[in-house]
């Protein structure tokens, strides 16, 4: 059964002669195999070449430090217990919040959040490259004490070495904290 079902998948099988026929026709369907589950590039002279393509993220669970958002309307990086996940071309600093990708290349950046505040109020949240705001991933909150859920997403052009981070402001009020309780933040070539 399983022979015949070979036969029709691949109708080479029906007119091998000797062993070493089968043989490679059993290593060019393993290739294939290899290459569809595990999204391989390329496959060159039977060694197989697994993508490199750019990508990063780090994430924090079940976190509870706070941040201060001392001065209305400033942006401070949200830096609290960030844990590096999968990099590949990319560097994390997980102490200050950054990612920064080793090749130029436009990035999908993306960061889920599940965070409260200490109290009613507007809050902001964007990316910022080497300082300086992505104004196309500001998102506005009114914030409330409850834990809600969002997102901060942009598309941009990555140089290699900037550094990308997540930042957080009030622009209702000075003083009050928010707490990212669980997040994911992540870097991807498109």
């Amino acid at each position: 059964m399983i022979t015949e079902k070979l036969r029709r998948m691949f109708p080479r099988y029906s007119q091998l002669t000797d062993w070493n026929q089968a043989s490679e026709l059993a290593r060019d369907i393993r290739d294939l195999f290899v290459a569809l589950f595990f999204g391989i590039d390329e496959i060159e002279n039977r060694v197989v070449v697994l993508e490199t393509q750019p990508r990063v993220e780090m994430y924090m669970l079940d976190n509870t430090t706070a941040l201060t958002l001392t001065t209305q309307n400033t942006w401070y990086p949200v830096v609290a217990n960030w844990v590096a996940g999968e990099s590949v071309q990319a560097v994390v600093a997980t102490t200050a919040g950054t990612i920064a990708m080793r090749v130029d290349t436009a990035i999908r950046a993306l960061a889920a959040l599940s965070l409260n505040f200490s109290a009613i109020g507007v809050y902001e949240l964007a990316f910022f490259v080497d300082g300086v705001q992505e104004a196309k991933s500001r998102i506005k909150l009114d914030g409330t004490t409850a834990v809600v859920n969002t997102l901060v997403t942009c598309v941009l052009n990555a140089t290699a070495g900037q550094s990308i981070d997540l930042r957080a402001r009030c622009t209702s009020a000075a003083g009050l904290t928010v707490t990212v309780r669980n997040a994911n933040f992540s870097l991807a070539r498109i």
